[in-house]
């Protein structure tokens, strides 16, 4: 039974919040049913609703039927006890609300459930035992009010129709109850929550693990046949900004738009979204392993033979936009622009982030060449990087800009980040570049846009 995806021996995401449920009781119907729940709340907030229900009905069916087995001595059958219990519920004898807040009530975790219940009604910490116990059923049968209200077709009121907000609250009141009951001591975490069986995988980890994603971007994992399987999320939500809006569109067009499928450009996406259309809408791009950033560590970590795959897969990408029609011109290339992932036969890179496009298509919808600008202008060494002629405040603004070539600036500097761990052209040829790629790097390097070479003559060499 999973209750986490392994990325590998160190590195580990749970199922969401609830991976303590199978934990602490064993019931894997009861946890696959949590799974479930906090897989529908972004998608289908009254599905949602409904789900929380059937969360109930199991915990009440297998916490009661564990404690009359216990009370008969160990003599009761686990799943006759749960089919009398049923039978009682559906006769009318008892009531889940009835067993949920009975078991609630005779749980050892009483200094838990205090916890929930001052923050929860903002009670002063002194309660008398009284006044916890009529709140705490107050607590139960609200979460178990909503749950069978949107159950139930007819008019509901305002704080029981489920929506984010709602259904966000009532996940959480749920997690406390559950938490309180089995003595799970973790906070909730929001930032867990799922879409669909996609799982996030948090920025602060990911940069931890050497992953550095553009603004906008969010990495996700969801468990696979044998294997777990990564994507790039990117937001399409209506209020995003125009960069990210190129960013999406330029990757569909190199997609869709062209003869020749794109090379080491991040594969094409699929679309999701919740049920209401409106709240949750991202572009979905699939990886073939857990992607890694172009870090110095990276960097110094791989073989020589592996750089050069690298930066030949770096100059297909650059060429599959070059070369596409009508042409893209990058603008913001830098090591930052890609994603390295493992796969059967080596490393392969994938151009992922595309906001400072330029896209020479006459329908294109903006030019975004502010976001250039604002590159070059935050840029701790823009010098470094950046080719001569955008740091030309007059310049940069001009139709005379070469933009292929502002991109062979870029990628030379690159290419010479991957290959000595510095943007400085050396004095002296280093042992891992032969002589017609030492020279090839210093025109590409060269501060007039004229005396570069074009990508063309830069894939015939790497």
């Amino acid at each position: 039974m999973y209750s986490k995806i392994q990325i590998n021996d160190n590195f580990i995401i749970p199922y969401g919040n609830m991976c303590f449920v199978y934990e602490k009781s064993g019931d894997e119907k009861l946890h696959s049913l949590c799974v479930d729940l906090e897989q529908t709340l972004k998608i289908d907030y009254e599905g949602f609703a409904h789900k929380i229900r059937k969360v109930l009905e199991e915990f009440v069916l297998h916490e009661e039927s564990k404690r009359r087995i216990i009370e008969s001595g160990m003599k009761y059958n686990p799943q006759t006890t749960r089919e009398r219990i049923t039978s009682e519920i559906i006769k009318g004898e008892k009531a889940y609300g009835d067993l949920l807040v009975d078991l609630c009530m005779a749980s050892e975790n009483q200094d838990l459930f205090k916890e929930i219940i001052v923050k929860h009604f903002n009670l002063p910490e002194t309660i008398s035992q009284e006044v916890l116990t009529s709140r705490l059923k107050e607590y139960i049968l609200g979460i178990l009010l909503f749950a069978s209200k949107n159950s139930h077709s007819g008019e509901k009121s305002q704080d029981l129709t489920p929506d984010d907000g709602t259904c966000r609250k009532y996940m959480k009141m749920l997690y406390n109850l559950l938490s309180a009951y089995y003595g799970n001591t973790v906070k909730y975490d929001g930032g867990k929550l799922p879409i669909g069986d996609y799982y996030p995988i948090p920025k602060a980890l990911c940069r931890e693990h050497g992953v550095y994603l553009p603004e906008g971007k969010h990495l996700y994992v969801r468990q696979g046949e044998s294997n777990p399987e990564f994507y790039i999320f990117s937001s399409a939500d209506k209020s995003i900004k125009e960069t990210q809006q190129r960013d999406i569109e330029t990757i569909k067009k190199l997609w869709t738009d062209n003869f020749d499928f794109p090379q080491n450009v991040i594969p094409q996406s699929s679309f999701i979204s919740n049920k209401n259309g409106e709240d949750f809408r991202f572009w979905i791009y699939p990886l073939p392993s857990f992607p890694q950033s172009l870090t110095d560590n990276f960097i110094d970590s791989i073989s020589n033979d592996d750089k050069m795959r690298l930066i030949k897969g770096i100059v297909r990408g650059v060429a599959s936009m070059h070369n596409a029609e009508p042409p893209f011109y990058h603008r913001s290339l830098s090591p930052s622009s890609f994603l390295v992932c493992r796969i059967k036969n080596g490393i392969k890179p994938f151009l992922v982030n595309f906001d400072c496009v330029k896209d020479t298509d006459s329908d294109a919808a903006f030019t975004v060449l502010y976001a250039v600008g604002e590159k070059v202008e935050n840029a701790e060494n823009p010098e470094l990087l950046f080719a001569p002629e955008l740091l030309d405040d007059e310049l940069i603004d001009s139709e005379d800009v070469d933009w292929a070539k502002v991109d062979i600036f870029a990628l030379g500097k690159t290419i010479l980040k991957i290959l000595t761990n510095s943007y400085n052209i050396p004095s002296e040829k280093p042992e891992n570049i032969n002589s017609e790629q030492f020279s090839l790097i210093a025109a590409m390097c060269d501060e007039s846009p004229e005396k570069r070479p074009d990508i063309s003559k830069i894939s015939n060499i790497f």
